[in-house]
C-alpha cells in the first residue's frame, strides 16, 4: 500500500483495516509492518464512511411555493456531474416572522466535488426563486401609519 491512496475503515494501537473488495473482507496490517505509517501525512476524511454530504441553507418569504423550488433542485442537481445521486433533500428547517429558512440537502463522492456542488446549487436556486418568484426574496418593510410628525423632523 505504500505510495498509493488507501481506506483505513478501523485503526487501533497496533494495527489497520483496510476493505477489500466485498463487505466482510478485509487486509490488516501490522503496524509493525508499516513504520511510515505514523510519520507521513494522511488525512482522515470521516469516521462512518467515504460518502459525503452537503448543505445549503437559504432564507426566503413565506410565500415561497415549494414544490417549485423541489422541482428546480432536483433538475439542478441531476445536470451537476459531482452529484452522486444518493441523497437529494429540500426542507423547511425554520420560520421566523419575517422568513423561513430552507435546508438543501445532496451529497458528492469527494470533499472538492461537494463543495462545487453546494455553491453551484445556492448559486441556481437564488436565481430561481429571483427570476420566477422576485416577490419571495426576504425584504425588510416598513409599515408606516399616517404622516410623518413634524415636530421630529424640524429638530
Amino acid at each position: 500500500m505504500a505510495g498509493r491512496p488507501a481506506l483505513v475503515d478501523r485503526q487501533s494501537g497496533r494495527a489497520t483495516r483496510h476493505p477489500a473488495g466485498d463487505a466482510d473482507a478485509a487486509a490488516i496490517l501490522a503496524l509493525a509492518l508499516q513504520p511510515d505509517f505514523l510519520e507521513k501525512p494522511f488525512e482522515n476524511w470521516t469516521r462512518r464512511s467515504a460518502e459525503l454530504l452537503g448543505t445549503v441553507f437559504l432564507y426566503f418569504d413565506c410565500h415561497l411555493p415549494l414544490e417549485g423550488l423541489r422541482a428546480e433542485l432536483s433538475r439542478v442537481l441531476a445536470a451537476h456531474p459531482p452529484w452522486d445521486k444518493r441523497v437529494e433533500k429540500l426542507q423547511l428547517t425554520e420560520a421566523r416572522e419575517n422568513s423561513i429558512q430552507l435546508r438543501a440537502l445532496m451529497s458528492a463522492a469527494d470533499p472538492d466535488a461537494l463543495w462545487t456542488l453546494r455553491c453551484d446549487v445556492r448559486e441556481a436556486l437564488v436565481r430561481f426563486v429571483r427570476e420566477r418568484y422576485p416577490s419571495c426574496l426576504v425584504r425588510t418593510r416598513v409599515m408606516m401609519d399616517g404622516p410623518p410628525n413634524s415636530d421630529a423632523t424640524e429638530r
